[in-house]
């Protein structure tokens, strides 16, 4: 503290003074973090090779998070920037909020110790912070629910960035189709989706599919062929008026109950000759027969241990017996089903699945419980790939895909995504300002962000920047937001370069060009949620606000 002073008051510094500065975090770190998350940036990114010293395992990814976590704890500007990041939510921007986050106080550390005016520069900061959340305001989209482009656009905007680089773009249009397909079918007004993914490393990516229901591990398939014989021939006798559901209940104890847990219940006196065992077994037995005569049940799931010779006699009366089940599996058959976990067989809740059918998947067994109509919003997605790598980044992929749908449904508005979005604030604050070396500081930063994002000549207009698309012997031009299209008579000479606007004050005018809206049926747009966005600029004010006014700002 005391060495702070003096340097804020241009004292000369001791040895002590100099010890600890030596000590202290420099701004290297931001650097580093910016340089490095650069490189992932969009659909032109690269992956980055992480190395584990300890065992020498190199791993490949292009996710943000993943790089963030490689830094050392030890130091304090990499835990503060990990402490600030972790708490964003949409994670397929977290590579453009860190890498703004960066970059931006930078720029403004330099100013300030050029000028040495902090007041000016937070309350720059503020007016940009309001401009750019009106210029968003303007160009937001609303989200058409019928149409389901605009969520197929969404969720390929999230899978092509960190995919591109591990499969093939039929496989990347293969994912979003089912993901989108898993979406739709489990989203209803009261729920959002619960979808849990399952991996294999046994099949390509196009064997990937979504499975309506939840998987239950399950090895005896002797019994499900049993069940299957008998359940067929019961279905023979129903009338052709409608298909019959199966009866489910889901028990939370042992079949049969601890002596222990039978207390307040009737139960047979017992000699003392008799097995306490055997007969508890045959208590039980006599009340789930008694059930059976009152209402027929097709499955019996018990979270705990179902005794042998219960087993036995429920599968002779038709009844398959799913025991042995998670915490987790058990409630989620209960919610499937429309029943509730009962806590005794005298105590049996009732529930109904529309069919239950065996999947082999990765050599391994599962019962596939599958909802009556479109009722529920449980749901599986088998991913499959050729090895660990991209399937890891196919997971990680997935449910990100999943929570940026959840924000879209609950607040519905959407903004061009690619770097059309980014060069329409640049020109938009280019022309606000054109004295304000702040202004300039954020024009020069998104300039440097929209070149990640795009490849080429950042040609522009409209709001839009254009990249060269070959089709056949001709040469297109299509926006990054995959929007519009030129017109094949539109020349390069009629646009401008977006570098022209990073001179604040420069505006740019050119011929009249009739863009050509893209036909967008198979989701080939990019598109991102407004909140998100929004999101990603509020952080950038927010991890600047707090680096200037620490003491880090002055270790340069």
């Amino acid at each position: 503290k005391q060495w702070y002073q003096r340097r804020v008051r241009g004292d000369t510094m001791g040895d002590k003074e100099k010890k600890y500065k030596s000590e202290l975090p420099t701004l290297s770190t931001i650097t580093r973090i910016r340089d490095v998350v650069k490189t992932t940036i969009g659909c032109h990114g690269n992956t980055v090779a992480l190395l584990n010293c300890e065992n020498g395992i190199i791993a490949m990814t292009s996710h943000t998070r993943s790089v963030l976590d490689a830094f050392q704890e030890e130091d304090i500007l990499a835990v503060f920037y990990k402490n600030m990041l972790r708490s964003y939510s949409g994670s397929d921007l977290l590579g453009t909020l860190t890498y703004l986050s960066t970059s931006f106080p930078l720029s403004l550390l330099a100013l300030i110790n050029s000028a040495g005016n902090r007041t000016i520069v937070t309350t720059a900061t503020h007016d940009i912070s309001a401009s750019i959340k009106k210029i968003l305001q303007n160009n937001q989209i609303k989200l058409s629910i019928k149409d389901t482009s605009h969520l197929m656009s969404v969720i390929g905007s999230v899978l092509r960035p960190k995919l591109a680089k591990f499969i093939s773009y039929p496989d990347i249009r293969h994912l979003v189709s089912i993901i989108l397909e898993a979406y739709l079918s489990c989203l209803k007004p009261t729920n959002y989706p619960v979808i849990k993914m399952l991996k294999s490393t046994t099949s390509s990516v196009l064997s990937s599919r979504f499975l309506h229901g939840i998987l239950l591990p399950y090895s005896r398939i002797r019994d499900f062929k049993a069940f299957t014989g008998a359940n067929k021939r019961r279905k023979e006798t129903v009338s052709m008026s409608g298909e019959r559901s199966l009866t489910v209940v889901v028990v939370s104890c042992c079949l049969p109950r601890e002596l222990e847990t039978l207390e307040g219940e009737t139960c047979t006196f017992l000699d003392s000759d008799t097995n306490l065992e055997s007969a508890l077994v045959e208590q039980t037995m006599e009340i789930l027969l008694e059930a059976l005569d009152k209402k027929h049940i097709d499955v019996l799931c018990c979270q705990k241990v179902v005794h042998e010779k219960i087993r036995s006699c429920l599968r002779s009366k038709g009844v398959l017996v799913c025991d042995r089940l998670s915490v987790m599996h058990a409630e989620d058959v209960a919610t499937l089903a429309g029943c509730v976990l009962s806590p005794s067989p005298s105590q049996l809740s009732f529930g109904s699945i529309k069919d239950l059918r065996v999947e082999v998947i990765d050599k391994k067994s599962y019962l596939h419980f599958a909802p009556n109509g479109d009722s529920s919003h449980l749901g599986v997605l088998s991913l499959n790939a050729q090895n660990e790598e991209t399937l890891a980044e196919m997971v990680l992929v997935a449910e990100q895909s999943l929570r940026v749908c959840d924000n879209v449904i609950s607040t519905q508005l959407l903004v061009p995504g690619g770097a059309c979005m980014f060069s329409t604030i640049i020109i938009e604050l280019a022309k606000k300002r054109a004295d304000c070396k702040i202004h300039a500081a954020m024009v020069t930063c998104l300039f440097h962000l929209v070149t990640c994002l795009s490849r080429g000549t950042l040609l522009c207009y409209s709001g839009h920047v254009w990249e060269e698309e070959e089709e056949g012997d001709f040469v297109s031009y299509l926006c990054t937001c995959k929007s519009y299209k030129l017109p094949p008579d539109a020349v390069p000479s009629n646009l401008t370069y977006l570098s022209d606007y990073t001179s604040l004050g420069v505006t740019t005018s050119g011929c009249r060009i009739d863009l050509i809206e893209c036909d967008d049926e198979d989701g080939g747009g990019v598109l991102h949620p407004l909140s998100l966005v929004q999101e990603v600029f509020e952080k950038v004010f927010q991890i600047s606000d707090v680096l200037l006014h620490s003491e880090l700002p002055v270790l340069v």
